[in-house]
């Protein structure tokens, strides 16, 4: 039997599946191209994608009475895109060569041990095969990671179809997909991915679709709903064959694919903010940095408020929080050390070709370490002017940190208002922490300037302000 692997479970994860069908239409260097166009677009967007095809034993797929029909466009077509053997293989082997990963759907049992012999990673069961319980049995049998498609599928038939795949830990990804081709826009029925999502909490929920007027629009949505794999039908402008309006041409996928990064880098944006809005909720307790018991120290003690003013004045004099610190020693020695130590490791490379060498090297690792030393020196110096900025508040009046005792007293108020209304003062602080040093920098500078020009125009021959107003 064999061992399902936890890389194998991850397969799906916002994996894209890029359908060719029978859109090479019996000919193996259209099928090539299709591949190779849609492959560079994938290779530009850096994403992990799947190039599917359908394999079928067509001698016994199609009903004896019904071979040789032109009436049936679905029978014709069939048998005019037959491919050999040798041909799905050339195909299977462009696909790998791309860095995609081959994907197949098979719609009978011979199908599935064509599968097995290209070695497939993914196996796919169409929606038209959901109670074809012979041939999902056969799928089951490989014990390969398998995505289904849900058009048309009752409640029942995908719950016996998950269930059967649960008792074999094999992994399954479920699509929503509208089994209409195209669709519009308002038939695409996302909810039911908030409904997949929530009745298969284990598996991977995807979004299988075929809208033709947008391809921008239901990335943003789907992904937001949870769906992690994606499939479309692919094809390409090529020879005069007509491309189905349900069928995505590279340039269509460059533009979905550049969706998907979208709604990635806006996730990993709001992750970011939850972790720093954490962090400094974490600094305003582990500090005791209340906004409302410093404003009450403003209101009771004019001093404190003084003390503020004046270090905000001094920061508003420069052009910079680096200006405002004096960073620039610190900043030359890292600088020193930066070279020292590039200095180092050429002298390294060369000390085994002459003494001359050893002695660099030597040179250039005591120059590092007066480096190191002038860094160490600078940082601690500018240590102490943060430290002694802070003593200036401190002096002025102004309390943080927690006293003996303190924080204990808190916890045991938090049943009363006065607790809670410590709480809103560290969750207020910690917004104002989150926002980050530079902000804060340029609203003391924009609040400086507007004060100095109200000082002025008061100040100006002629001026009509009262005192005090």
């Amino acid at each position: 039997m064999r061992t399902i692997s936890q890389r194998d479970k991850d397969l799906f994860e916002n994996l894209f599946v890029l359908e060719l069908a029978n859109n090479h239409w019996g000919k193996l260097q259209r099928g090539l191209k299709i591949i190779r166009d849609h492959g560079a677009v994938v290779r530009h967007n850096n994403v992990k994608a799947a190039i599917k095809l359908q394999f079928r034993d067509i001698d016994a797929f199609i009903h004896p009475e019904f071979k040789g029909s032109t009436e049936l466009r679905y029978v014709k077509k069939t048998e005019d895109t037959r491919l050999s053997k040798a041909e799905f293989a050339r195909m299977v082997e462009e696909i790998r060569n791309l860095s995609c990963i081959p994907m197949a759907t098979p719609f009978d049992e011979a199908s599935v041990d064509l599968c097995i012999e290209f070695d497939m990673p993914i196996l796919k069961i169409a929606s038209s095969d959901m109670n074809d319980w012979p041939l999902i049995e056969k799928i089951a049998s490989t014990r390969r990671p398998t995505i289904i498609s849900t058009g048309g599928a009752s409640e029942k038939d995908l719950d016996d179809i998950v269930h059967f795949f649960e008792k074999r830990d094999i992994p399954l990804a479920i699509n929503h997909c509208v089994s209409l081709y195209p669709s519009e826009d308002s038939e695409l029925h996302l909810d039911q991915i908030d409904y997949l999502y929530s009745r298969y909490p284990r598996h991977v929920i995807g979004l299988s679709t075929h809208e033709y007027h947008d391809w921008h629009s239901s990335m943003l949505i789907s992904y937001g709903k949870g769906a992690r794999t994606w499939e479309r039908h692919i094809d390409i402008q090529y020879e005069g064959v007509p491309v189905s309006n349900y069928c995505s041409l590279p340039e269509q996928c460059d533009a979905w694919f550049k969706a998907f990064e979208e709604q990635l880098t806006a996730w990993y944006r709001q992750k970011t903010q939850y972790v720093l809005v954490g962090l400094s909720l974490a600094v305003a307790v582990g500090m005791n940095v209340d906004t409302l018991d410093i404003i009450r120290q403003f209101s009771a003690d004019p001093k404190v408020l003084r003390a503020v003013i004046e270090q905000a004045q001094g920061v508003s004099k420069n052009e910079s929080l680096a200006a405002y610190l004096d960073t620039t020693p610190r900043d030359e020695a890292r600088k020193t050390l930066e070279e020292a130590v590039a200095a180092t490791r050429e002298a390294e490379a060369c000390s085994a070709a002459a003494d001359a060498c050893k002695q660099a090297m030597k040179t250039a690792i005591d120059t590092e370490q007066q480096a190191r030393n002038a860094l160490a020196d600078a940082q601690r110096a500018l240590d102490q002017r943060i430290a002694d900025k802070a003593d200036a508040l401190m002096a002025g009046g102004l309390k943080l940190g927690w006293q003996p005792g303190q924080f204990e007293r808190w916890l045991g108020s938090l049943d009363g208002s006065e607790g809670w209304n410590k709480l809103v003062g560290l969750l207020i602080s910690a917004f104002a922490l989150s926002l980050g040093a530079p902000f804060w920098f340029n609203m003391l500078k924009s609040v400086a300037s507007v004060r100095s020009v109200g000082n002025r125009q008061q100040d100006t021959p002629g001026s009509t302000a009262r005192p005090g107003t």
